[in-house]
């Protein structure tokens, strides 16, 4: 199983965002009308593992369990005439690493995010670009190249606000998540370096 072999040499304690992109890599993630259908199948797959997972009672973790429902998917695998393919076999290498290491809880968490990068990377990305300048034409098209290649996103769209108050540099928002590399967010991270350090001296 190429996808396990490779899957299960991941480094240790992935956040949630690269248990996705770990799995991704193996799926037919996106088509031009959405999710593909290998990894619909495959999240529908692990749909079903996350239900009856949270019914099984006991601590189940380590290697021991891991293996033991290894073995029993394979054999659900094989009974519910699933296709062999990167989706289903990158399916069964998460659940295996999750069980492993006791991160099994995660599962529901870890779907969730597979299904938005996996619709993102099928749709149009919307980004929000703080700027404390009205930015370059030449920085804008950078920026949208660098964004569809780190997403895969087929396009990007750039929401671009003016604020004066970040003296330098830009903000982005990409969903949830923000990046900051704006001048007054390196005196707001300088300050609180400091702070606790003098918390800490005292």
């Amino acid at each position: 199983m190429r996808a396990l072999a490779v899957v299960r040499a991941a480094p240790l304690m992935f956040p949630k965002a690269r248990w996705a992109e770990a799995f991704l890599h193996f799926t037919a993630a996106a088509t031009d009308d959405g999710i593909g259908s290998d990894c619909r199948e495959a999240l529908a797959f692990l749909a079903v593992i996350a239900q009856n997972i949270t019914k099984m009672p006991g601590n189940i973790s380590g290697l021991r369990c891991a293996t033991e429902m290894d073995r029993l998917l394979g054999k659900a695998i094989e009974a519910a005439a699933y296709q062999k393919s990167g989706g289903i076999e990158a399916a069964r290498a998460l659940v295996f690493l999750l069980i492993k290491r006791g991160e099994i809880h995660e599962l529901g968490q870890i779907i969730e995010e597979i299904t938005r990068l996996a619709e993102t990377r099928a749709s149009v990305l919307t980004v929000r670009l703080d700027a404390a300048t009205q930015p370059e034409r030449a920085f804008l098209e950078s920026l949208v190249a660098t964004l569809k290649t780190r997403t895969r996103a087929k396009d990007v769209h750039l929401q671009v606000k003016l604020m004066p108050e970040l003296l330098g540099g830009c903000r982005l928002s990409i969903g949830s998540e923000m990046e900051d590399y704006s001048i007054a967010g390196e005196l707001q991270q300088l300050t609180e370096k400091l702070t606790h350090r003098e918390r800490e001296f005292f």
